[in-house]
């Protein structure tokens, strides 16, 4: 039995040209990441975006809070 995941092509859409563009647009890029992988990254998403956008997020409304 295989267990299911939250990362559907749904999800990954909303990131590229859907509802969630403009806050992975808005990700400030971490230093560990070149301009270039991370510019990959935002042309075809992938989970380990999701992750980003979710601690960018954290960073953003909860850290500089």
């Amino acid at each position: 039995r295989k267990l299911g995941t939250v990362f559907t092509e749904d999800l990954y859409v909303w990131m590229k040209e859907g509802v969630l563009k403009d806050m992975v647009r808005a990700i400030e890029r971490p230093g560990f990441i070149s301009k270039k992988k991370f510019a990959d990254l935002i042309d075809k998403p992938r989970p380990f975006l999701w992750d980003l956008l979710t601690y960018d997020i954290f960073q953003n409304y909860v850290l500089k809070q």
